[in-house]
């Protein structure tokens, strides 16, 4: 997830198109094995926030990520969009285009 919000950040600003009323979403994507919506949720706390929740099993990657290539995330995402399909299916079956650390506080 990490790895996407930069990439992402890294377009916007290239692409010049960072202005304060432009909304942007970054849309990923699941097999529901490999990750679950639910860490796509504790990343948008952080996302958000700028520090992780006591219970996010995803936190010291992502700090370690973040500190040894010294990232600063511009944060100009809007939203994040969660979409799981299984392997061998054509279709999503679960779809989420606002996530929220919903049910759950912010740290």
């Amino acid at each position: 997830m990490l790895e996407y919000t930069i990439e992402f950040e890294n377009r916007i600003l290239a692409a010049g198109i960072d202005a304060p009323g432009n909304g942007f979403v970054l849309a990923l994507f699941s097999d529901g094995f490999n990750w679950h919506h639910d860490e796509l949720e504790d990343f948008v706390a952080f996302y958000r926030t700028g520090r992780h929740r006591f219970d996010d099993g995803l936190a010291k990657m992502e700090l370690h990520a973040t500190e040894t290539r010294s990232v600063t995330l511009t944060r100009r995402i809007s939203a994040f969009a969660f979409f799981s399909r299984p392997a061998f299916a054509i279709t999503p079956i679960e779809k989420d285009w606002d996530v929220h650390p919903e049910g759950r506080d912010l740290p």
